[in-house]
């Protein structure tokens, strides 16, 4: 619909193309309200599984919605977005890193630059913004072929099954 000049969602991660709306009306498990925690068309089947009682199969790559909506997950998720197997984008919070294949990361901090255009990486001010984003988003680089949030958690928040399976 000629966001971002483009056509399509295939050939750019910038927020205006990859951040789409969910709405949930169901107010016996999903409080109203809005969630900006970072979450993936992948969580859907997994979240209607939870909410209709049904066990939640530890091979889904997905995971329930449920905590991050009624608040008892404690930890900002990672929400991440891929074009095609080398380059990705993660979202945490106000802050965007975006990594192509082995060239420089570019971060933004979308609450001042939502439209993505001032590329913050090695830049004052945002050692904490790339600390954030960098270890997560290698850890699922690392692992993508593997992860599965059902079992491992979000990459920004890991269960400890992912030690275990790593045989830590």
């Amino acid at each position: 619909q000629w966001e971002d000049g483009r056509v399509g969602h295939g050939q750019s991660v910038r927020d205006m193309l990859v951040r789409v709306p969910l709405l949930i009306h169901y107010p016996p498990l999903f409080p109203g309200g809005k969630i900006t925690e970072g979450t993936e068309g992948i969580d859907i089947v997994p979240t209607i599984a939870d909410a209709l009682g049904v066990a939640i199969d530890p091979e889904w790559q997905g995971a329930s919605m449920l905590p991050v909506a009624t608040g008892a997950q404690p930890y900002p998720h990672l929400a991440v977005a891929s074009q095609y197997a080398n380059f990705h984008a993660g979202k945490l919070g106000n802050w965007k890193l975006k990594l192509a294949g082995t060239g420089a990361p570019a971060l933004y901090n979308l609450a001042k630059d939502p439209n993505e255009k001032s590329d913050l990486w090695m830049k004052s001010g945002s050692t904490v913004g790339a600390r954030l984003l960098l270890d997560p988003m290698w850890m699922l680089r690392q692992w993508n072929v593997e992860w599965k949030k059902s079992s491992w958690g979000n990459p920004a928040a890991v269960t400890p099954r992912f030690a275990t399976d790593l045989g830590e």
